[in-house]
């Protein structure tokens, strides 16, 4: 007990400078956010699929008219793009109406069905199908086989190119049907002779 008591005077008071420096380390270090961990709190960032309740609390967003006019818009794209064929599936229709409707001995009725089938698949793509060899057929059938009306919706969708399509290899046949089977047509033949002025010289 002695020996506790006749302890060190100074000893004591360095002990007490260190434990005031500490402290105020700590407290300088606390001042700075050196001890900032991971409960520290963060900015709230808002996410736009979340709703906010009036209890104050956030939830999914499960506004019915939000969904149903997303789910309508899939729809009406998925449509567009089955109805908006490309030049290759109305080709291969095309042809297969093409070897019904070349066949001499078919009926007039069935004839004229396939008719009608094949200028609604063909329609606003005349053209663009006149330029290549094995759909050109195709027109030339349709110009045969159809009616003046017919010949006349084909002649407007190849007014201005009659020029460029007789000095082709395979669509020159089809401006000669049209000649052919549209001479006591005189709108179309009017059609056809207006287009072809000033280029008899050069398909000469």
């Amino acid at each position: 007990i002695m020996q506790k008591a006749s302890a060190d005077p100074k000893q004591k008071i360095s002990e007490n400078k260190q434990a005031n420096l500490s402290i105020k380390s700590f407290a300088d270090k606390k001042k700075k956010g050196k001890f900032a961990g991971k409960n520290q709190s963060k900015p709230f960032k808002k996410n736009k699929s979340l709703v906010e309740t009036k209890k104050g609390k956030f939830k999914k967003n499960s506004d019915k008219k939000v969904n149903e006019s997303r789910v309508e818009k899939a729809k009406k794209l998925k449509t567009t793009r089955k109805s908006q064929k490309t030049d290759v599936e109305v080709l291969q229709e095309a042809k297969k109406i093409w070897n019904q409707l070349r066949v001499h001995n078919i009926k007039n009725d069935v004839r004229e069905k396939l008719i009608f089938d094949l200028i609604a698949l063909l329609e606003g793509k005349i053209y663009k199908l006149s330029m290549k060899h094995d759909a050109s057929r195709v027109v030339q059938c349709l110009a045969q086989f159809g009616t003046d009306s017919d010949r006349i919706l084909i002649m407007n969708e190849l007014k201005g190119h009659l020029p460029k399509l007789s000095q082709l290899k395979y669509a020159h046949f089809i401006v000669l049907k049209l000649l052919d089977k549209g001479r006591k047509n005189s709108v179309l033949c009017q059609s056809i002779f207006k287009d072809l002025k000033g280029h008899v010289g050069k398909l000469a």
